[in-house]
């Protein structure tokens, strides 16, 4: 299992999700979301602990940074993201990273989330920054990412002017991975509700 530099430890949520969840009624996810070249971004959103209750999927995110996830997880999580109202898939993404060069991507949800107290829509979104190149092995690359949350001020009290947006780090580390695997993270709300974050990359172009 491929160890990642980040130093909190894998835990196991202690609260069941606020209803169970059906078993998804998409059998096959769509081609177009898992694609065989390139690079895959998605957002996902609900609550916290819903991964815990979802059947054939059997992973743990820990607090602060990702877990690894194989294709036949990933798409049992769009299947499940796909079915139901309980989970959302918020946006999806390819893009083409090219090998040994800084690499960005950035999804924004389309409607607007409460703000603190819920005084004020404010705009969410997430960006991944990575830099990823061949490792030793071809079947294997060497990654180093960051998740960043970005939040466009409330029209109520905006940000100073030159910076509309604020722009949060939740979570970086660097380590190899299969070609194919994807990284997946979980960044709470606040509100038992969560966004997830899915990064998966089956190859690199070159530069």
């Amino acid at each position: 299992m491929t160890r990642w530099t980040t130093a909190l430890a894998f835990v196991i949520s202690a609260c069941a999700s606020r209803e169970p969840l059906e078993e998804p009624t998409i059998h096959t996810v769509p081609a177009s979301l898992i694609a065989d070249f390139g690079a895959s971004f998605y957002v996902l959103e609900g609550w916290e602990d819903w991964l815990d209750d979802a059947s054939g999927i059997d992973v743990r995110i820990p607090p602060s940074g990702a877990v690894e996830i194989g294709e036949q997880d990933l798409g049992l999580v769009l299947r499940f993201a796909l079915s139901q109202k309980k989970v959302t898939l918020v946006g999806h993404a390819d893009f083409q990273p090219p090998s040994g060069c800084p690499t960005e991507v950035t999804l924004f949800k389309p409607d607007a989330e409460m703000a603190g107290g819920g005084k004020a829509p404010r705009r969410v979104g997430f960006r991944i920054r990575l830099n990823a190149s061949p490792g030793p092995d071809p079947r294997f690359i060497a990654i180093e990412w960051e998740a960043l949350k970005l939040t466009d001020s409330p029209e109520e009290n905006p940000a100073p002017r030159g910076s509309p947006r604020a722009a949060e780090s939740i979570a970086k580390a660097s380590g190899t991975m299969p070609l194919g695997a994807a990284l997946l993270l979980r960044h709470s709300r606040g509100d038992r509700r969560a966004y997830f974050l899915i990064l998966r990359i089956a190859s690199l172009k070159e530069p």
